[in-house]
């Protein structure tokens, strides 16, 4: 609107209002800003189809702006509310966990995979008490990830980095299904986690290992510190994978956690541990394996069992005694760069260890 001052004294409007043009006068400049005010705002509400609010509404609109922090945008607030009206598939969150793990076993996912998602958000779920198993899965928001993630859990980097992982995996599944809008977890950054020094096992410890045990015990040992295979792969094998003749391992595509078959090379003294045990046409480890960490920490006389400790044992002294780390990723299928590889894993103060280990014989 524009306002202008006459010759006699008034003041004249001139501007459109809902379409119409309007040209009014008024005695004062005063009365002539509050009517292009008021105009400007009928103006906005006709061009917006904004409906003047009746007593009700004007009172809950009232309570609502009291109860938002300052600087709030009621208008975006409104449209993520609506969003999450919007999806197509609204699911109770126990319905939804069961539809998740069954999709994934239709996937072909690894059963361990699997179980370790379930058990986040089961984890997850009892975190809100029994009324979350009936809960529409679009309820849940960043402020209850938040609130699970600061008070439910072992509150380390590294701990915090999985269930962030497991959460964002089960969320962005959901809303592909649209079951929800929007994941909760996408905006939400994992911390950094340092990375902790390489633990393998001493040779001594390894000696005792190897001695004090026997059949699927030892084999299962034998193969992981010879060979580096990681323990739900050992647990899939049989012994017709296992060829002493020609001192290598090879395992298939079914059996290995990338999906992508591997062979290894034994040096002769594995071969010579895995002699003692061997049983044609037979899984290599089918004992009891509820049990099985703590019956080798006690033939090894240890206090803990650090995690893939065989595994590591391997990398350590293979890198440390042939001093090949692209040999030594070969036959890991390892993600990690040679260079890393050898970083991580040579150690200088291992080297009499290393030439012991590799010469270990039963």
């Amino acid at each position: 609107m524009k306002i202008t001052k006459l010759g006699n004294g008034r003041w004249r409007i001139d501007g459109y209002a809902k379409g119409k043009r309007i040209r009014q006068l008024f005695e004062t400049r005063e009365r002539a800003e509050i009517s292009a005010r008021q105009m400007e705002m009928e103006s906005f509400h006709h061009r917006h189809g904004i409906k003047e609010l009746d007593a009700h509404q004007l009172a809950v609109a009232t309570k609502v702006f009291s109860l938002l922090p300052e600087g709030a945008d009621l208008i975006d607030i409104c449209h993520q509310w609506l969003a999450r009206r919007k999806i197509s598939n609204e699911c109770e969150f126990e319905h939804a966990i069961f539809l998740f793990r069954s999709d994934l076993i239709r996937r072909n996912k690894r059963q361990r995979y699997i179980d370790a998602l379930h058990k986040t958000l089961t984890k997850f779920m009892r975190h809100f008490g029994d009324p979350a198993r009936t809960r529409l899965l679009s309820n849940f928001s960043r402020i209850d990830v938040h609130q699970f993630l600061n008070s439910a859990i072992k509150q380390t980097p590294i701990n915090r980095s999985n269930h962030i992982r497991d959460l964002s995996v089960f969320f962005a599944w959901a809303k592909k299904e649209e079951m929800i809008s929007e994941n909760p977890v996408e905006s939400i950054e994992r911390p950094t986690v340092d990375r902790k020094e390489v633990e393998c096992l001493s040779f001594a410890q390894c000696q005792a290992m190897l001695t004090n045990t026997q059949g699927a015990d030892r084999a299962y040992a034998a193969i992981g510190m010879f060979a580096g295979i990681r323990p739900e792969e050992i647990c899939r094998m049989n012994w017709s994978m296992v060829d002493l003749d020609h001192s290598r391992i090879r395992i298939p595509a079914t059996v290995t956690k990338t999906r992508v078959g591997r062979t290894i090379e034994l040096e002769p003294n594995a071969v010579a541990w895995l002699r003692t045990v061997y049983q044609e046409g037979e899984p290599v480890f089918a004992g009891d394996s509820s049990c099985l960490i703590g019956r080798l920490k006690l033939a090894a006389r240890m206090e803990r069992w650090p995690q893939d400790v065989l595994r590591h044992t391997y990398c350590s002294y293979h890198v440390t005694k042939f001093q090949d780390a692209a040999r030594t990723a070969l036959f890991l299928h390892s993600r990690e760069g040679t260079e890393s590889l050898y970083r991580h894993y040579f150690k200088d103060q291992l080297i009499e260890d290393a030439t012991k280990f590799w010469a270990l014989c039963p």
